[in-house]
């Protein structure tokens, strides 16, 4: 169920505003559009006067507005622009897509040079008006969306430090980081979230060069609505470097799915929430000390992080 506030991009005067509250069913992958705050909604006009108009949320484009999925566009000379979070002319692009029946895009890619003439002439117009007026990005999360966590009412695994096998910390096993590059839907579903075809690029720790792997994965409903700000995640390597597995708890806090806390020995509380690199090096310090936090808190007041407080708070930079 959700409220929305609908207006026409176009309308500056606020005349085009209205709010609207209705029941949708929402696609796993386009949960983050929900998160950032930015939808792109099909307004129908009243079949017949007194009739109420109806408000259909349009889910692959929301999308794309949200800059979950990237947008570029390939002019008529080749040149490849990215116009991902750039609202006002991604609107204006759908918009001509919607009233010529659909444009194909190649992933994420909309080429001119494979449209009609006239269709890429709108679109090379609008080009051309942005050099002109250039559009600033709009926000990754629009103001306000962040209070509204919409993972906390979720299914997935607890965000947390991260647990750490003995055998596994003795023997060498480490931390790497990966990137979702594709994620695509499929029609099974498992307690915490959709099954997904997904493409990882993988960093291994050693520093070798990074690879791709292609792995079905039941991915955690609370981390799919952060993928407007990160595709990043955690995985545990084996020992002996064979296996790479993704642990969620560790991903989720990587990725912010909910708030990261830092308890220094005098009792500060220090936020290290969207750091990212902190919360990495925070986590491959505990890895590589074999010690286990199954919470998004780290206390170091406990006697049994006495051992890795000092190095702890020289990483946060205290």
């Amino acid at each position: 169920r959700l409220r929305l506030r609908v207006h026409d991009a176009e309308e500056t005067d606020g005349t085009g505003e209205f709010e609207v509250t209705g029941e949708w069913r929402v696609p796993s992958l386009c949960l983050s559009a929900i998160t950032a705050g930015r939808l792109v909604v099909l307004v129908d006009e009243p079949a017949a006067p007194g009739d109420r108009r109806t408000f259909t949320p349009d889910w692959p484009r929301s999308a794309l507005l949200a800059g979950t999925r990237t947008c570029r566009v390939i002019d008529l000379e080749g040149r490849t622009t990215d116009v991902t979070r750039r609202v006002g002319r991604q609107l204006q692009q759908m918009r001509i897509s919607r009233e010529v029946g659909g444009v194909v895009m190649n992933g994420d890619t909309i080429d001119l040079r494979r449209l009609d003439p006239h269709t890429a002439a709108r679109y090379a117009a609008l080009a051309d008006q942005d050099r002109a007026f250039p559009e600033e990005r709009a926000p990754v999360s629009e103001p306000g969306e962040e209070a509204r966590r919409l993972a906390d009412q979720l299914p997935g695994e607890r965000p947390a430090f991260g647990s750490v096998g003995r055998r596994w910390s003795r023997r060498g096993g480490v931390l790497a980081r990966g990137r979702f590059l594709e994620m695509r839907g499929r029609t099974t579903f498992q307690d915490h979230g959709p099954v997904l075809d997904t493409v990882l690029r993988i960093q291994p720790a050693d520093g070798a060069p990074p690879f791709d792997a292609a792995r079905r994965l039941t991915v955690p409903v609370d981390y799919l609505t952060v993928l407007h700000r990160t595709k990043e995640i955690v995985l545990v390597v084996s020992p002996n470097g064979v296996s790479y597995d993704v642990d969620w708890a560790r991903s989720s806090l990587l990725a912010g799915v909910t708030a990261a806390t830092v308890i220094a020995p005098d009792g500060e509380e220090i936020p290290v929430t969207g750091r990212p690199d902190l919360i990495w090096a925070l986590m491959n310090l505990l890895a590589s000390q074999g010690i286990s936090i199954t919470s998004p808190v780290l206390d170091l007041r406990k006697r049994r992080l006495g051992a890795v407080a000092g190095m702890a708070m020289r990483v946060v930079g205290r």
